[in-house]
């Protein structure tokens, strides 16, 4: 038993081992095979070195700094006989710099775009472009319709006419289908073979025509809901419609009909402001210190409404620019401003 049981186990074990060699063996010389294959792989994956360029040619033809260019890099230019024609003499001066910087330097400012494809650089005539531009009216009034949107249906572009109601689009040459509309109007389009520079207006007509409308509402409390507290603004309408003494309009006396000011002597020109004297205020007029603000013993100011294109009412606080260097007759701060 124990001799059955020993050859049983050990010769599929050293079967096992002479199998295992025989693997790594073929897998060994299979290796070997294939590596030369492998190496000549990763050699072809390998970026080859970017060529630099070093030249210094200033005002010369084109052609003559291409040639330079495939001496350096030995690639090769390929191109239409007819697109060197007509270009201005051009300048490169570049020191080891490589080739797609020497490309876009040359070739941005002149209408040629490149391609490079393995040893070869490819040149093409740039597409030229066109502009579209005109005008958005009514085309009942006339009138420039600002706002406007001009969209260009095949990009799905545009762009909005400006104030006057004029817009431009810059597009490449071919047929184009331009379409013009505004709220309120019925869109129009208008589909054109563009190849020059082209003008077209588009005259909108309205869906609807409306009658006579009348808009009518109150002036909102803007001492209240302005954040600025203690500042009136009084235009010079204002003061021409308060009644005055002898139809003459009155500045100062416009402004004793504002809240927080008190009138001393009935008919003068004094103001007592929140509590303060009729000396204790200041009166700027474009900026500069008004000292007598009234004439006939004060029955009218000085002031002409006429000249006078909008009143600033100081209350309380007031910018600094009302206090630095301006002396006050009596108590500081002043209580009103005058512009």
């Amino acid at each position: 038993m124990l001799t059955r049981h020993w050859t049983h186990v050990w010769f599929p074990l050293r079967r096992n081992k002479i199998r295992s060699f025989m693997r790594s063996i073929v897998v060994w010389l299979i290796g070997i095979l294939l590596l030369p294959g492998w190496m000549g792989h990763l050699y072809a994956q390998m970026p080859e070195p970017t060529p630099t360029v070093t030249l210094d040619m200033r005002q010369v033809p084109l052609l003559d700094i291409l040639m330079e260019l495939e001496k350096q890099t030995g690639l090769f230019f390929s191109y239409e006989s007819s697109l060197l024609k007509e270009l201005p003499e051009v300048s490169l001066s570049v020191r080891d710099e490589s080739l797609s910087y020497c490309l876009k330097r040359l070739f941005s400012p002149l209408p040629i775009i490149y391609r490079v494809t393995g040893q070869y650089i490819i040149l093409k005539r740039k597409p030229r472009q066109y502009t579209i531009s005109g005008f958005v009216r009514d085309s009942a009034s006339y009138e420039s319709l600002l706002g406007a949107s001009v969209l260009v249906k095949s990009s799905r572009g545009g762009t909005m006419s400006n104030n006057y109601g004029f817009y431009s689009l810059i597009l490449p040459p071919g047929k184009v289908r331009l379409r013009a509309s505004y709220v309120g109007f019925k869109a129009m389009e208008i589909e054109i073979d563009l190849q020059r520079d082209t003008m077209i207006d588009f005259p909108l007509r309205s869906l609807a025509s409306l009658g006579e409308v009348v808009i009518r509402g109150t002036r909102p409390r803007y001492e209240i809901l302005s954040s600025r507290a203690g500042v009136i603004d009084v235009p010079a309408e204002r003061v021409k419609s308060m009644p005055a003494l002898l139809g003459e309009a009155d500045l100062v006396k416009t402004l004793q009909q504002l809240p927080g000011v008190a009138v001393g002597t009935e008919g003068m020109t004094g103001l007592y402001v929140r509590g303060g004297g009729a000396d204790e205020n200041l009166y700027l007029l474009d900026g500069n210190p008004v000292y007598h603000v009234n004439h006939l013993l004060g029955f009218f100011s000085a002031f002409n409404p006429d000249a006078i294109k909008n009143t600033r009412f100081y209350k309380g606080s007031f910018p600094a620019e009302c206090s630095a260097g301006y002396p006050s007759p009596g108590r500081w701060p002043p209580k009103r401003t005058y512009t």
